[in-house]
C-alpha cells in the first residue's frame, strides 16, 4: 500500500471528522501524511474544524492505530481503495468532494462493474406500477449489458437491483453505514445475493450505523460513479431528488421514467420532467444518449431463426395478438378479452422490457431482435 493511502485511510476512519472537514484539512496541509503528523504534534488549526473532530485526530495519531485498522480490514475481508491509488473509481475520482477512501465487501470487481453502469435511485414508498417499472427496468438494463448502482433500500432501489441481478448481471450497492452492516435487515437476502456478484459498497468505516445524516453523504458517491442516474417514482423531498440534483451540479445525465401525474410518490420526478429531465421510457432512450448502442428499428420482422420473447399468460396474448403489425389499443382489448386498465398494464410492462413500441395514437408495434 502507498504510504499516502495509509494515511488516507486513517483519515477515513474517524467518523467525527465530516467530509467538508476532511476536504478543509486535506486542502491546508496537502496530504493525509502532513495532517497525521500535524495532529500527531498538536499542530492543528484553531479554526475551521470542530472540537469534537481536533479530539477526533489527535486521539488516534499513532502509527499503531493505522496498522492495527489495516489488520482489521484484512481480517474481514473488507477491501479499501483511497484517492491516491490507480484504482480508485475514475468518475468519483472527479466530483467536488470525493470520498477519501471506499471500502467494499463481494465477489464482484468494481470498476468492471462501472465500466457500463448506471444510477437507479426512487422513493421507499413506491406504488405497484413503481415497483414493475424499477424491476423491468433494472433487468432490462442488465440484459443489454449495463449495472445498477443503488442504495440496497426497500422498494424502487431494492427492485432495480433485483432485476438487474435477474439477468445475471453484477450490481453496486452504495450504503449509508458500514459495508459489514445489512440495512434495512429486512434485504439481508440481496445483501448475500450482491455479496455474490457485485460489490457493497461504502465510505464509512466497517461498524458504522446506518444514521440518518448518512444518506444524504452517500448520495453523492451514488451520483458521481456513473454517467447517468435514472429516477423512478420520487415524492417532494425525496432523497432520490437530491441524487439527482448532485448529479446535475456533477453533468451527469439525468433520466426520469415519467410517472401517474395524481400519485404524491410521482410529484417530485415529474417536476424533473418539468425543468428539463430526459424522460426515459425503456433502456433504450438511456443507451442513445450515452452512445451505448442503437435502437432496433420498430416493425422489423424478425431474422430466420430469431426467437419470440419468452412469455407467459396474458402477456403471450398481447404479444400474439400484435402479430407482425400495428395495433390500436381498442382492437388488442377485443382480440385479448382483457379489461383496459390490465392491458394498460402489460403493455407498460412490454414497453419497458423493449419488447413492444408505442407509435403516436395509441397503435403499438412488436420491437425487432427480441430473445
Amino acid at each position: 500500500m502507498k504510504e499516502e493511502s495509509r494515511y488516507l485511510v486513517w483519515l477515513s476512519s474517524l467518523i467525527d471528522v465530516s467530509v467538508a472537514q476532511r476536504k478543509r484539512l486535506l486542502d491546508h496541509y496537502g496530504s493525509a501524511k502532513e495532517l497525521f503528523h500535524a495532529a500527531a504534534e498538536d499542530r492543528l488549526p484553531r479554526s475551521g474544524i470542530s472540537a469534537k473532530a481536533r479530539a477526533a485526530l489527535r486521539h488516534a495519531s499513532f502509527e499503531n492505530v493505522i496498522d492495527e485498522y489495516l489488520e482489521r480490514l484484512d481480517r474481514e475481508k473488507i477491501h479499501v481503495a483511497t484517492l491516491a491509488d490507480e484504482f480508485y473509481p475514475k468518475l468519483l475520482s472527479s466530483i467536488y468532494d470525493p470520498p477519501v477512501a471506499l471500502y467494499a465487501k463481494g465477489r464482484g470487481k468494481l470498476n468492471r462493474i462501472l465500466e457500463r453502469s448506471l444510477t437507479v435511485v426512487g422513493t421507499r414508498r413506491c406504488t405497484s406500477y413503481g415497483k414493475q417499472a424499477a424491476m423491468l427496468l433494472g433487468e432490462n438494463l442488465g440484459e443489454a449489458g449495463v449495472s445498477v448502482v443503488s442504495g440496497m433500500a426497500r422498494g424502487i432501489d431494492s427492485m432495480a437491483q433485483e432485476g438487474c441481478l435477474k439477468s445475471g448481471q453484477p450490481v453496486v450497492a452504495v450504503l449509508g453505514c458500514g459495508v459489514d452492516v445489512i440495512y434495512p435487515k429486512e434485504e439481508a437476502g440481496l445483501y448475500q445475493r450482491i455479496m455474490e456478484n457485485g460489490v457493497i459498497l461504502s465510505e464509512f468505516p466497517p461498524g458504522t450505523p446506518p444514521l440518518k445524516q448518512n444518506f444524504p453523504q452517500r448520495n453523492r458517491i451514488m451520483a458521481g460513479l456513473t454517467p447517468g442516474v435514472i429516477v423512478i417514482e420520487a415524492g417532494k423531498g425525496s432523497g432520490a431528488l437530491i441524487t439527482a440534483n448532485l448529479a446535475l451540479e456533477e453533468n451527469r445525465e439525468v433520466f426520469v421514467v415519467p410517472g401517474n401525474i395524481t400519485s404524491p410518490q410521482s410529484a417530485g420526478s415529474n417536476a424533473l420532467l418539468r425543468l428539463g429531465a430526459a424522460p426515459l421510457l425503456d433502456v433504450w432512450d438511456a443507451m442513445e444518449a450515452l452512445r451505448w448502442g442503437e435502437r432496433p428499428v420498430p416493425g422489423q420482422k424478425p431474422e430466420a431463426g430469431e426467437a419470440a420473447p419468452e412469455l407467459l399468460g396474458d402477456e403471450l396474448a398481447l404479444w400474439t395478438a400484435l402479430g407482425e403489425g400495428e395495433c390500436g389499443i381498442e382492437e388488442l382489448a377485443e382480440k385479448t378479452g382483457l379489461a383496459m386498465d390490465r392491458l394498460n398494464t402489460f403493455l407498460t410492462i412490454l414497453e419497458f422490457r423493449g419488447i413492444i413500441k408505442q407509435l403516436p395514437g395509441k397503435r403499438f408495434v412488436r420491437m425487432a431482435g427480441i430473445q
